[in-house]
């Protein structure tokens, strides 16, 4: 049996979040059913479909083949549907059309004179996917067109995707859910916390500020807020033309950016960027560096390093089910504990890497390493130290009496 693909669904661009849920109540307005959305770079597309979309377990066509040519940023795909000729093509974060049209004469002259005009936009080279029954005609004259790789591609080759199904309007977007369950969470975390100080005795209380000196020592690693700065630094780059952004890697204070070139120049690349780069050209990339300033960050050491192990963990869990997490070293000074641990998800835009951020603020942790890369596939590695005080319970592995131990995992390197 042929999977059931929507094609000629109400279709729109939005910039943010709010106006994309502003969206999602106009199409409740208009009689819609079901949806998808999907983020890609700074635009989020919706897709909306009316009722009996869902029942016949549809799928958004537009984001099954966005997300199987993921690293393809310009695509125009020609495939037949049944008796229809199918035609989607996006530039970079712009979906620029998807219709569906009869398969006779008539169908094909539209769909050529739909992409004549996807064609007149500057700097357009894209990938051109076409079905193999693919009229004669129309074949001649796409191979006419110049700066076009052509690949034959069959609709029975697209393969479904879980971000490509449809869901009630009634419902909420999958990010504002994990939201809604990372404030409870905090929130309920918060109330803990100060219930547990407010009925703590007075005179381990008193202790405890006696000896809080004695922490205010260097500690390893970067704040997390400074998660923050990397990514309005991303998202910058994101924008640059001609250019795309292959890997982010943190190492102390050392942020360092690999870009992939495309059409663009190096020399129109140097007036894009802000003067803090350093640049260094090699073959087809070019190298961005920069120092970050340690913005804030001092620990609140509120919890213990196998409390707070066991919290991070069902929290990650629960904000990215597909996590992958591993403990590393552990190390003593004279006056803390520190436990390494290691995380790992498939990702690239920052939605799930600012959530991350606000999690870890309910924690003492520092950032030892990060790394984000796009080959062989889209994802964030981390490299965390949990902190606790040496006056806090003695339960915690340690390396050996009067030892430290500072060394780190390799995200570079890391095997999972």
């Amino acid at each position: 049996m042929s999977r059931l693909w929507l094609i000629n669904g109400w279709r729109q661009h939005y910039s943010s979040q709010k106006a994309l849920l502003a969206g999602i109540q106009q199409a409740k307005l208009l009689g819609l059913d079901s949806y998808c959305s999907h983020r890609y770079g700074q635009q989020w597309w919706l897709c909306c479909a009316p009722v009996g979309a869902r029942q016949q377990q549809q799928q958004d066509i537009v984001t099954a083949l966005r997300q199987q040519f993921q690293q393809a940023l310009q695509v125009v795909a020609v495939l037949q549907h049944s008796q229809q000729w199918v035609c989607v093509c996006w530039d970079h974060q712009q979906l620029l059309t998807a219709l569906a049209v009869s398969n006779d004469d008539s169908g094909c002259q539209q769909v050529q004179l739909v992409l004549q005009g996807v064609w007149q936009r500057s700097g357009f080279q894209p990938l051109c996917l076409v079905s193999p029954e693919l009229p004669e005609a129309l074949q001649q004259w796409l191979d006419e067109v110049p700066h076009t790789r052509l690949q034959q591609f069959s609709l029975a080759q697209l393969q479904p995707h879980k971000t490509a199904q449809l869901q009630l309007l009634s419902q909420l977007p999958s990010w504002r859910r994990r939201r809604q369950l990372l404030l409870i969470t905090m929130t309920l975390i918060g109330l803990i916390t100060t219930l547990s100080w407010y009925y703590w005795p007075a005179s381990a209380r008193g202790d405890s500020s006696i000896d809080a000196s004695q922490l205010a020592v260097p500690l390893v690693g970067m704040p997390v807020d400074s998660l923050l700065l990397i990514r309005e630094h991303l998202q910058q780059l994101e924008l640059l033309a001609g250019w795309q952004v292959e890997q982010l890697t943190l190492h102390d204070d050392q942020l360092v950016v690999l870009l992939r070139q495309g059409y663009g120049r190096f020399g129109e690349l140097q007036q894009q960027l802000q003067p803090h780069w350093q640049i260094r050209q090699t073959a087809q990339q070019v190298q961005l560096q920069r120092n970050l300033a340690s913005i804030g960050g001092d620990l609140e050491f509120n919890q213990s390093l196998s409390q707070a192990q066991q919290q991070l963990h069902q929290q990650l869990l629960q904000l990215l089910p597909a996590v992958h997490w591993h403990l590393g070293s552990t190390g003593i000074t004279a006056q803390h504990h520190w436990q390494d641990l290691s995380v790992r998800f498939d990702s690239w835009y920052w939605l799930e890497l600012s959530d991350v951020q606000q999690l870890l603020q309910g924690f003492d942790v520092r950032v030892m390493q990060l790394k984000l890369s796009r080959q062989p596939q889209s994802q964030v590695a981390m490299e965390l130290r949990l902190y606790q005080p040496v006056m806090a319970t003695d339960d915690i592995p340690t390396i050996g009496q009067g030892e430290t131990d500072d060394t780190t995992l390799d995200v570079s390197s890391s095997s999972y």
